[in-house]
């Protein structure tokens, strides 16, 4: 495309369109992703997928830039030949998009290597259901090792898939960003060593990060049984994806949730919530400290009657928030400002992208046919 001398402009824009397509895509492998709520959540590197795309679009455009006006170059049998040859080539091309794709979808292809499907669901059913009450709680899946006990903590039902690998730093802790604390496997070892020994206390620690769920994986005897043993966890079912208990408050009798309110008058007051977003109902009133399971960060806001409420430490490194006497609604919601900057950015350039493309007559055009 560079030497053909054809429309040199739009080959050199398509070859720095490809150039800048490879600086992103090593930009975007080298940032590290991080969930915002890092609970159960490994962070991964980013995505090269839009990077890759940009390389492909701008090899494209220098292609059919230096290809311009091919089809009526030369004369007689030359002219033929290169009719012929980019037919060939299209067809042939084409050919290959579409023999690919029948392959990999054909129903009796065999699997390749160790690639096989995962199974959309990991949890058994009464296990999920307590995943979408509004009080979210999260799951604590237990199974037996040769070595004592592995616990993944679950926001929702299935397998994620994630690109890239995880980032860790020199003590093995997820890697976050800069001012931030991630929520490790450190801070529920010691619930998860008390729950294998069947010992009492471990309710209160798992309540305090949204844990309403605890689940014996099949085959795990050991510590199905020493969680059989525990007065503060209470059978809500068994089936071929485990044993389930609910996890209850040794204080009070509230439901462990994602968010609450804690007043020196109510109590505990569970907040309705999804994964980024929660509310209580009118007429909440009492002053006290909204406490949102989860690691604090910035991105986290609470407001209370249209004011924004002010942060505060927690003991234990979650988002918490002073509430006033006589707030009516409060609720609260995590933002990431520069993602949704970034998020309208690029749906300005597609939409910008899609009306470039509509075929309209310049000018030029209608001066010639004048």
């Amino acid at each position: 495309a560079a030497l053909s001398g054809r429309t040199p402009g739009a080959v050199a824009g398509g070859l720095v369109a490809a150039a800048l397509g490879v600086v992103a895509a090593a930009a975007a492998q080298a940032t590290v992703v991080v969930h915002s709520d890092g609970a159960g959540q490994a962070p991964v590197n980013g995505f090269a997928g839009p990077g890759s795309s940009l390389v492909a679009a701008g090899l494209i455009a220098a292609g059919a830039a230096a290809s311009f006006q091919l089809w009526h170059a030369g004369t007689g049998r030359r002219r033929a030949a290169l009719r012929l040859g980019a037919s060939l080539g299209v067809t042939a091309m084409a050919g290959v998009v579409v023999a690919s794709v029948v392959i990999e979808a054909w129903p009796t292809r065999a699997e390749r290597g160790d690639v096989r499907p995962v199974a959309a669901t990991v949890l058994p059913l009464v296990a999920t259901l307590e995943q979408t009450l509004e009080t979210r709680q999260r799951v604590l899946v237990l199974s037996d090792t040769e070595d004592g006990v592995d616990f993944a903590v679950l926001e929702g039902d299935g397998s994620t898939m994630l690109d890239g690998r995880a980032q860790v730093d020199a003590t093995g802790a997820p890697v976050a960003r800069p001012g931030t604390e991630p929520a490790t496997s450190g801070g529920l070892a010691g619930a998860v060593a008390i729950l294998a020994g069947a010992g009492a206390g471990a309710e209160e620690p798992l309540a305090q990060w949204g844990i309403g769920v605890v689940v014996a994986a099949p085959g795990s005897s050991m510590i199905g049984s020493a969680l059989s043993q525990l007065a503060g966890l209470q059978l809500i079912g068994a089936s071929d994806f485990g044993t389930s208990y609910r996890v209850t408050r040794a204080v009070e009798d509230v439901p462990v949730s994602r968010a609450w309110i804690e007043t020196p008058e109510q109590g505990l007051v569970p907040l309705a919530s999804d994964s980024r977003s929660g509310a209580t109902g009118p007429g909440q009133g009492a002053a006290g400290t909204l406490i949102i399971a989860a690691p604090a960060d910035e991105g986290w806001r609470a407001i209370a009657d249209g004011d924004v409420l002010p942060a505060v430490d927690d003991s234990l490194g979650r988002a918490a928030f002073a509430v006033p006497d006589g707030a009516r609604n409060v609720s609260y919601v995590y933002e990431d400002g520069p993602y949704r900057v970034w998020w309208w950015a690029a749906t300005a350039a597609v939409a910008w992208a899609m009306i470039g493309m509509v075929p309209l007559h310049d000018r030029r055009f209608l001066a010639v046919r004048r």
